[in-house]
């Protein structure tokens, strides 16, 4: 177990509060533990695990630039990167 905090983005306040900035999947997630400890040497403690989601990356697309009418269109939508489930919509002119 690391003593927190363990860098800038991290604050520990006097009344209990935990604060991270800007949270990162490879630093932040895992598991959390708070002990408070009593004058006379009694402690409690209570334990969670923060699971860091990622929003989704779409990578770039266009329509074919010799599109004429009549043809048939093919465009994927590739998501990058991002935590499933992923729902992709298609929407015309600002939808």
């Amino acid at each position: 177990d690391a003593k927190l905090p363990q860098s800038k983005r991290q604050s520990v306040f006097p009344n209990g509060t935990l604060s991270v900035l800007k949270v990162e999947r490879s630093g932040d997630e895992g598991s959390y533990r708070c002990v408070a400890n009593g004058p006379r040497g009694d402690s409690a403690s209570g334990e969670l695990f923060v699971n860091v989601l990622v929003a989704p990356v779409v990578g770039p697309f266009s329509f074919p630039a010799n599109l004429k009418e009549g043809m048939r269109a093919i465009v994927t939508c590739s998501v990058l990167e991002g935590d499933s489930p992923v729902r992709i919509r298609w929407l015309k002119d600002r939808g």
